[in-house]
């Protein structure tokens, strides 16, 4: 993400050139200042008693006996405040006193994130993409509250990360100095992983947006399993941080006459080697559920459970049928198969929007998180949703042409899935109360919270 182009300039000469750095960091300026250098040569440097000299005179010596190897880079980040943040320009000289490299004089007054970086002949003031798919290393210098620290971080220096997806209190608030002093024992001076969102790197602050993993500790998760921080929903964001406070996800969305459905429940470290140890833990949620599904007359196929061991879930996803009904191309889904085993009700406990019903509550002490997408604006009752989609017209044949052979209106396009869409096996109409079918998979009932708990109690 480059801000804007300022100064032009003429190349440097050859070897070792400043390549970036920060007069203005975000937070205080002492100690966070930095700068880049960078070897574009093929031959290692001795930088060892090479000046750095401000505009005002103010030198800094690097290290002696400190190489520069090929490619490489170097940040320098003096203990103090040396740089101004206005009409500053930074000089590198060798140990013989030789200017090697010079930048333009600039100002910087914004107090974030962006800094000043060479882009061949040109200098740009702004803050760089990340590569994608790149976990970032860096040791926490300084928490500024429960859900943004500083970090320095690599050869950009200091950086301003925010906690993606969680908010805890702010300065004045209630709960503010309890939320920061949990991420002060946590990680302060603590070496830490990065995964930065790849769909969102950067806030409208400039703070990079991650996930900040400690010790393998996922640390936006563990405030809010702690109770220090709130969910925050970012729409564009990678990552999904309700399932960092949902013991229990249930996602359902709505294609043609038929659901998709997933629910993915959290365990603990003793829980969940007890259900990898279970072999029957698979069929035997398959089999408890299916009874209760076909209870109301609905029935699944494509059923699969899966276990993952980094996040400590089972997840089981399958397709429903026999819940959605169709009158051209008005459409009406009944829900009591998953409302009722959990005691819930549209009005009483859920929020809707345009296209979707979602629930946060716990629900015999499991916190559950529950939305359900439709692929156009819903109306609902206590345990019903409608909705219409429009077809599209065909295009009029214009006045004078040949009247072509009638073709069928386009199936509308639906809301692209958020989870993994399964194709459902053709299946023969049931009858209010179902059998089974040889010849197809087992009948997968629905996820309900209170059977998943009872199946691990069982098997303490």
């Amino acid at each position: 993400m480059i801000l804007f182009l300022l100064f032009g300039l003429e190349s440097a000469s050859s070897g070792v050139e400043i390549y970036a750095f920060d007069q203005n960091p975000a937070g205080r300026d002492e100690g966070n200042e930095w700068v880049t250098l960078y070897n574009p040569t093929n031959e290692s440097v001795d930088i060892g008693n090479w000046v750095l000299e401000t505009a005002d005179g103010e030198k800094e010596t690097i290290p002696e006996g400190t190489i520069l190897q090929p490619g490489a880079y170097y940040v320098y980040t003096p203990p103090y405040q040396w740089l101004d943040n206005s009409n500053e320009a930074i000089t590198l000289s060798n140990s013989k006193g030789e200017e090697v490299d010079k930048t333009p004089v600039v100002s910087d007054n914004k107090n974030d994130n962006r800094y000043w970086m060479r882009n061949n002949s040109e200098w740009i003031f702004g803050v760089k993409e990340l590569e994608k798919g790149e976990i970032w290393s860096g040791v926490v210098k300084h928490v500024v509250d429960g859900d943004t620290v500083d970090v320095s971080f690599g050869i950009t220096g200091i950086q301003r990360i925010k906690l993606v997806g969680i908010n805890t209190p702010e300065i004045g608030e209630e709960g503010y100095e309890e939320a920061k002093e949990f991420v002060n024992k946590t990680c302060l001076w603590e070496e830490v992983k990065l995964d930065v969102d790849d769909k969102e790197q950067y806030d409208s602050y400039y703070r990079i947006l991650a996930v900040v993993y400690v010790n393998e500790t996922n640390l936006n998760e563990k405030l809010v399993r702690e109770g220090y921080a709130e969910i925050m929903d970012i729409p564009h964001s990678e990552f999904d941080p309700y399932e960092w406070k949902a013991k229990v996800m249930i996602r359902v969305e709505a294609e043609g006459v038929d659901f998709h459905y997933q629910n993915e429940s959290f365990w603990t470290d003793d829980e969940f080697l007890k259900i990898l140890e279970d072999k029957t833990f698979k069929a035997n949620l398959i089999k408890s559920f299916n009874e209760s599904l076909l209870s109301y007359g609905v029935y699944a196929t494509n059923c699969k459970v899966e276990l993952n061991e980094a996040k400590k879930s089972a997840c089981l996803k399958c397709d429903v049928h026999n819940a959605i009904s169709k009158t051209g191309n008005n459409y009406r889904a009944r829900f009591e198969w998953l409302l009722r085993p959990l005691g819930l009700d549209f009005f009483d406990d859920f929020e809707r929007s345009e296209k979707e019903l979602s629930c946060e509550k716990s629900i015999d002490d499991v916190s559950t998180n529950i939305r359900l997408r439709f692929p156009a604006s819903i109306d609902h009752c206590h345990a019903h949703v409608w909705w219409t989609l429009k077809l599209i017209s065909p295009t009029p044949t214009p006045a004078g042409l040949p009247i072509s052979s009638p073709t069928l209106t386009p199936a509308p396009t639906l809301m692209p899935s958020p989870f993994p869409v399964y194709t459902p096996s053709l299946s023969p109409t049931l009858s209010p109360t179902p059998t089974p079918i040889p010849g197809f998979e087992i009948l997968f009932a629905i996820i309900s919270v209170l059977a998943a708990i009872c199946l691990i109690k069982r098997g303490r």
